[in-house]
């Protein structure tokens, strides 16, 4: 019979921008509801190639963490900091020096330099222990769409802001009443993926938000390095390659631009000075909307947004990044693209 409780450890291991409703103000510890939030995307983005139906998705989702109508869920969560949160704070200076024009971590960070100042985060080491107490009521095939949404989690998922880019990720160590462990090598990281794909199932066509689907797609890398905010700021330089069109031609201070991407910066070009519109958003609509394009030769600037008004024309990128701490001190990494009808 199983334990009620499943016992996790878990070690952080890129930076943590946590906190509560002023993350400004000082706090960027971890709580509680950023990680059932995590989990419950989770179990969202699994549940989809199982069931295909987005009402039995929900009604498993509420099952399981509640929500406002049923109240409290069937499981709940405890957590316990095990080694002590290191928080940091850059002031203006340091973070322009940091995270300024050409730093590929800056990149990632955007929009944490806020003219408040620099949001405070927690340093890579803190420890966790939570707990994932399970109701007697809970059934087996319950129990088992909780294991994948933790699994899905350990192996993709990261908390806190910035969270898609990598930071908050969490290092499985140790798991009581769960059958599986965090890999060691980059091989067993494919090895662990591939079984939990396996197990979700394959359902063609784009769901109707980030799920797991046919369209879904996984690449590993392993960067030269041995540090966490290495891995991110290279991320983010070859994010700034692969996107950028470049002033004059050059980015990341001389570096040729590649652009790769001719056909958006054109035709917004275009819109811009009233042309014509093609009727479709840019391709790099992926990395999340809404796009801000200004053209330093002509002074035409354009803002590209999901439809509708207001809160409704944002989109977060489906584009997923995670640390991996390997055995030997190094990191690879992650990019997980969630392809969705939403974006």
């Amino acid at each position: 019979m199983k334990s009620r409780e499943i016992k996790t450890t878990w070690r952080l291991v890129t930076p943590l921008f946590g906190g509560g409703a002023q993350p400004v103000e000082g706090d960027s510890a971890l709580r509680v509801p950023a990680l059932r939030g995590a989990l419950r995307f989770w179990l969202r983005a699994v549940l989809w190639g199982r069931l295909g139906n987005v009402g039995e998705v929900y009604k498993v989702e509420e099952e399981l963490f509640g929500s406002a109508d049923k109240g409290q869920g069937l499981v709940l969560l405890r957590l316990k900091v095990l080694e002590e949160e290191n928080r940091r704070r850059y002031t203006v200076e340091e973070a322009k020096r940091q995270w300024g024009v050409g730093k590929g971590k800056g990149y990632m960070t955007y929009g944490l330099l806020q003219k408040e100042g620099p949001r405070p985060w927690v340093e890579p080491g803190a420890r966790y222990e939570l707990g994932l107490l399970c109701k007697p009521k809970m059934t087996e095939e319950q129990r088992q769409w909780l294991e994948m949404a933790l699994r899905a989690f350990a192996l993709f998922g990261n908390v806190g802001a910035k969270s898609r880019k990598g930071f908050g990720s969490l290092a499985l160590e140790a798991a009581e009443g769960l059958t599986w462990q965090l890999p060691q090598t980059l091989a067993a990281w494919q090895v662990e993926m591939t079984k939990l794909l396996d197990e979700i199932g394959v359902r063609e066509g784009l769901p109707p938000y980030s799920a797991f689907s046919g369209r879904s797609r996984l690449v590993l890398a392993q960067p030269a390095t041995n540090d966490a905010w290495s891995v991110l700021d290279h991320v983010g330089k070859e994010l700034i390659r692969f996107r950028s069109w470049g002033r004059n031609g050059e980015i990341l201070f001389g570096e040729p631009a590649k652009r790769l991407f001719p056909c958006d910066h054109n035709e917004v070009l275009e819109i811009g000075q009233g042309q014509r519109n093609p009727g479709r958003m840019p391709r790099r609509a992926i990395f999340g909307l809404p796009h801000n394009y200004f053209f330093s030769g002509s002074k035409v600037k354009v803002n590209v947004n999901a439809y509708g008004d207001g809160k409704d024309q944002r989109r977060s990128s489906p584009l997923f990044f995670k640390a991996l701490p390997l055995a030997n001190g190094k990191y690879a990494l992650a990019a997980l693209l969630l392809a969705a009808e939403f974006l």
